[in-house]
């Protein structure tokens, strides 16, 4: 119950009551989960997809990004864009970095993905996300805080040093509720992140498995993982989920 009236809790953080029935069992509330494309908080997810869509559209690179605006609804402001929950000017840590519209937007510009490693420690204090980063502002829009939490909606605009200006409003993202990632999008996902710690035989073995979990036993899946590398250990090739 803390979770959702405690100090902090999700009553709190969406400003709105939250109807759980208790006395239902089921696990039917699996349906209405959401699997994040990109490493960030949910809020950023859109934010992400639109702010990559620009780059890769128009060529963009880091060093031609003049100033970005993004306008969001009031709570990912809030939690993520220097609103009620603090600034976002200075991030060092990836704990600071996942909930930081600011630096993730830079990273993405500059990176062409957010993935583990913009989130390492040393990619976030680097000098030139730390630059970009400040050149970012976030901005909460009435009518996208109006629409939420049923719409997440966000504008990005990119201003260029030459003059040129990109703008673009995006709703939702892949992988939320109206968008959910396939299958093969979600396995290309999984190869993405495990692939440091599995080699490809072990990985291909866990989805093979995962693909048919109701024929396998907790334990069979366990006695795999098992099998996977606590620290990175084989090549890291994937791109990343594009």
């Amino acid at each position: 119950m803390r979770l959702f009236e405690g100090p902090n809790g999700l009553v709190r953080m969406f400003d709105q009551p939250i109807d759980v029935d208790w006395d239902d069992a089921t696990l039917g509330v699996i349906h209405q989960t959401v699997m994040k494309k990109y490493c960030s908080l949910i809020h950023g997810q859109p934010v992400l997809e639109v702010t990559l869509d620009l780059k890769r559209r128009h060529g963009l690179t880091g060093d031609d990004i003049e100033a970005v605006t993004c306008d969001i609804f009031q709570t990912g402001f809030d939690i993520a864009g220097g609103g009620g929950f603090g600034a976002k000017d200075h991030p060092q840590t990836k704990e600071q970095a996942d909930y930081n519209l600011k630096y993730l937007i830079a990273a993405a510009l500059l990176d062409n993905q957010v993935g583990p490693a913009q989130l390492e420690p040393e990619r976030v204090q680097a000098a030139d996300a730390q630059s970009l980063l400040r050149r970012v502002v976030i901005r909460p829009d009435s009518v996208f805080t109006a629409q939420y939490p049923h719409a997440l909606n966000t504008r990005v605009t990119i201003r260029c040093k030459d003059g040129r200006e990109f703008s673009k409003e995006h709703v939702g993202f892949e992988g939320g509720l109206e968008n959910p990632l396939t299958w093969d999008r979600t396995v290309e996902k999984f190869h993405w992140l495990s692939e440091p710690y599995a080699d490809s035989q072990l990985r291909h073995r866990i989805i093979e498995m995962v693909e048919d979990l109701e024929q396998h036993s907790v334990a069979e899946l366990m006695a795999l993982m098992t099998a996977v590398h606590p620290r990175a250990t084989y090549p890291a090739r994937h791109a990343g989920i594009q």
